[in-house]
């Protein structure tokens, strides 16, 4: 983030105005904290939750494919946001 901030371009303003970039890519970064966040979280849960047979490891197996492919599109915003810098 802050390598697109403090880019010459943007200094500039040739990127857009600087102020709403520095405003955007801040936002842009919460929102992925709090993704991580709430990931870490699920993933703890996840694993610390008891299993008691089949179906319950079934669920956690859910769980936790739904959790990698959250965890993915996160990466892919991480990865998209490092090529712009």
């Amino acid at each position: 983030m802050d390598t697109i901030v403090r880019s010459p371009l943007n200094e500039r303003e040739l990127l857009d105005d600087a102020t709403r970039v520095r405003v955007v890519l801040t936002d842009v970064e919460w929102s992925i904290a709090r993704q991580l966040r709430e990931q870490s979280v699920w993933r703890t849960k996840i694993e610390q939750t008891p299993l008691s047979g089949p179906q319950s490891r079934a669920a956690a197996d859910q769980a936790l494919a739904e959790l990698v492919e959250q965890q993915q599109r996160t990466i892919g915003q991480i990865e998209t946001i490092a090529r712009h810098a």
